[in-house]
């Protein structure tokens, strides 16, 4: 695989209620930039995501075996894009995810 980019996971922490019922914001941090394949997305590639048809703007594919297991991939919802010349690309939604059976790749839409 080619790497021509940087992925970093957004991971929602904590949130809830606290005593009195009362709710508490998830923070969200950023994980470390993992090196990735990142590829414009040129065919329309529409996906209904949180009530809105949204266009995808990038198709991401990731080797699994460099992912902490501290980061559940399939829980991630906003990832963060950087292209080899460190240009910041954006935060990003994740429309839909695939786990390679034959490789150890996750191709991620955003």
């Amino acid at each position: 695989m080619v790497n021509t980019g940087y992925i970093s996971f957004i991971v929602e922490t904590g949130g809830g209620f606290d005593a009195q019922g009362n709710p508490i914001a998830a923070t969200k941090t950023p994980s470390d930039y993992f090196a990735c394949n990142i590829k414009p997305v040129v065919n329309k590639y529409e996906s209904y995501v949180e009530g809105q048809y949204k266009q995808a703007a990038y198709s991401i594919v990731i080797d699994n075996s460099i992912i902490p297991d501290t980061i559940d991939v399939d829980s991630i919802t906003e990832v963060q894009l950087i292209d080899l010349s460190a240009n910041y690309l954006g935060i990003y939604q994740v429309q839909s995810r695939y786990h390679s059976a034959l490789m150890s790749n996750i191709k991620v839409v955003v």
